[in-house]
């Protein structure tokens, strides 16, 4: 995976600029959105039209979510397994 792709998806999720925090209100507002739809949609007889937009809003939820993975930080595994963060790379203690 391209490293500036990871870079933008880091910044996009993580950081404290204006463009992230925009990105971050933009997810916000189609969570609401995504959340009134389905309540609105609930009381309405199923049509394709609407199974179509579900499936649209799944598949953006899924991008989301892959994107999320793919732009976190390295992380350690926690501290009982005695693993020690150097460098940015997870090592044991003895090596």
């Amino acid at each position: 995976m391209n490293s500036t792709f990871v870079d933008h998806l880091r910044e996009a999720y993580e950081g404290d600029t204006p463009r992230a925090h925009r990105f971050r209100y933009g997810l916000l507002a189609f969570d609401i959105t995504t959340i009134l739809f389905i309540v609105a949609t609930s009381f309405l007889p199923r049509s394709p039209v609407v199974e179509w937009i579900d499936v649209l809003i799944g598949l953006v939820i899924l991008a989301d979510i892959v994107a999320r993975f793919c732009g976190r930080a390295p992380r350690c595994p926690s501290a009982s397994s005695r693993l020690r963060h150097a460098g940015g790379r997870c090592r044991s203690p003895l090596g």
